[in-house]
């Protein structure tokens, strides 16, 4: 059996031929019948149906008993039947989302008055020999969505109907006669009190949710809507309440409570600041690290504030540009992050921070952004320091040889193109210092050699150690020989006399100065390790000389 191509309508024998063919393969087939806007109504009493299972229920459409996803899709066979006459179509059981089922709508109203629908197991139209048959209780709802209780003034149930003993699973001889109270859960009863006092204050309809009691002993989530109905026999009817099964509705509120604790749970335990922030710029949540992080009380965010007032602690010029990336952040609405470093006080302490804003910018996300501080002092501290080691000679605190070498170059290649005077300092007569005195005194003269040629230099000078007790000074801005023998005649002088060490040690030191001038863009100064080479050849020559050793 195959449906009939789209937008041509079957001639109503042909429809009625083709009900019978699958009725005669599926003999004990599912049937239903709709009205034309697709109601349930009554099976026609006809002996076709005889051998067949009424579908089973009393919910008011087909669809009811459908999974959520595939709903769309019995809609949409409906709408081909109602264009052609027959359409068939698969879907799932919301009480037996496993089991696979096709549905056939057939246009019968010209011989019944009714479409029939007819319910058969997934598997084709073929019946195969030793095929299990199809159990049409798996079309049975598991419990009714809506239910009546009827009740007193007194809240004593006086009557239920035939769903509200299937959606509770108590009969109504177990429930007439009873307090309804005793059916709700113990922590329930001051809201369904409450509930119920109103209602008979104010002799309107109230509502109220709570968990009813199941026979199996399991909680039902349910919604009442007390009816007044009025006070004529108080014994008797005063209200009605109109139950409505909101399990499903419950268990997703529950999931997403959990799900919501779970991330609290998360984020506490996480070593770093997490703060959620809506598109006002108001903290939605702030985890307890946040807060001990930024030294602020912590609500978690309980009460909204504005996110600026978090950052209290951080030092103004640094806050005023986390202020701005917040903003830029929150109004770009782009991927990627933006960090801002900044110094951040709680009471006495002052501490380093980081902070990483991310836009919200997902289809499901609420607009706004997650802000995470977090602490890298200790990290910036090391940073610093091997900084620190890689630039700086550890005994004088002058430049290392690197570091000079490559403050010479970056000189020689800078777009201004000063001149520059190069210094190259030898001590005299070092290794006597090392003999008489140990390495420890020669060590403390290195640092005070060091120490002179800092306080000396100008703004703008740089101080190198080359190794051993060899030092370099560069002097940008000095441009002719002239200008550069009298630096490095001072220098000479300089250092040229007592030095006082630890332990009352007297060292007389004498020094060795070269000087050259650098041009930048001259080929002969294209390398630092050039122009070091030509001081240290001046050096040498005023080493040799014996009258201010000076060249």
């Amino acid at each position: 059996m195959t449906e009939h191509p789209a937008g041509e309508r079957l001639d109503p024998a042909v429809l009625d031929a083709a009900l019978q063919a699958l009725l005669d393969e599926h003999p004990t087939a599912v049937v239903f019948a709709l009205d034309s806007a697709a109601r349930r109504v009554p099976v026609p009493a006809d002996e076709r149906f005889a051998t067949c299972v009424p579908l089973p229920g009393e919910e008011p459409t087909a669809i009811d008993y459908v999974v959520p996803a595939d709903r769309v899709g019995v809609g949409t066979c409906w709408n081909r039947a109602r264009a052609t006459g027959l359409a068939r179509g698969g879907f799932r059981l919301a009480c037996a989302p496993d089991q696979v089922m096709t549905v056939t709508f057939v246009d019968c109203r010209d011989r019944h008055g009714v479409w029939i629908g007819v319910i058969v197991a997934e598997g084709g139209w073929t019946v195969r020999a030793g095929a299990v048959g199809f159990d049409p209780a798996l079309l049975v709802p598991s419990r009714p969505r809506t239910a009546e209780v009827r009740k007193n003034l007194l809240g004593v149930i006086t009557g239920v109907d035939e769903r509200a003993t299937r959606m509770v699973g108590w009969s109504a001889a177990e429930m007439v006669g009873r307090s309804s109270l005793e059916f709700v859960h113990p922590d329930d009863h001051e809201r369904a009190i409450g509930q119920w006092l109103e209602l008979r204050a104010r002799r309107s309809t109230q509502r109220v949710r709570l968990r009813h009691r199941h026979r199996d002993g399991h909680w039902l989530w349910v919604e009442i809507e007390n009816v007044f109905v009025g006070l004529d026999d108080p014994d008797d009817v005063v209200a009605i309440g109109r139950m409505t099964d909101i399990s499903d509705e419950m268990a997703a509120i529950e999931a997403v409570r959990q799900r919501e604790r779970l991330f609290r749970r998360l984020t506490e335990s996480l070593p770093v600041g997490v703060l959620q922030v809506d598109e006002d710029a108001r903290v939605l949540y702030a985890n307890r690290r946040a807060s001990d992080l930024l030294g602020t009380a912590h609500d978690a965010g309980a009460t909204p504030s504005d996110v600026h007032e978090r950052f209290v602690g951080v030092e103004p010029a640094q806050r005023t540009e986390l202020e701005r990336a917040v903003e830029r952040v929150l109004e770009a609405g782009v991927e990627g992050s933006v960090q801002v470093d900044a110094w951040v006080r709680r009471g006495g302490d002052r501490r380093r921070c980081q902070f990483t804003l991310t836009p919200l910018t997902g289809a499901e996300d609420p607009p706004g952004a997650i802000v995470l501080v977090a602490d890298v002092t200790e990290s910036a501290r090391l940073r610093e320091e091997l900084q620190v080691r890689a630039t700086y000679d550890g005994l004088t605190g002058c430049l290392n040889r690197a570091a000079v070498l490559a403050e010479l170059g970056r000189a020689l290649t800078a777009a201004d193109g000063r001149p520059l005077a190069v210094v190259f300092i030898d001590l005299d007569d070092f290794k006597a210092v090392n003999d008489s005195y140990g390495h420890s005194a020669g060590d403390a003269l290195l640092t005070a050699v060091g120490q002179r040629l800092r306080g000396q230099a100008r703004a703008g000078d740089s101080v190198g150690r080359l190794g051993g007790d060899e030092f370099l000074v560069l002097c940008p801005g000095v441009g002719d020989d002239g200008r550069a023998v009298a630096l490095a005649r001072r220098i000479h002088d300089h250092l040229d006399g007592t030095f006082r060490l630890d332990g009352g040690i007297r060292v007389r030191s004498r020094a060795s100065v070269g000087v050259t001038v650098a041009q930048p863009g001259d080929p002969a100064d294209a390398s630092p390790d050039a122009v070091v080479a030509r001081a240290d050849a001046a050096m040498y020559r005023a080493k040799r000389r014996s009258r201010d050793r000076t060249g």
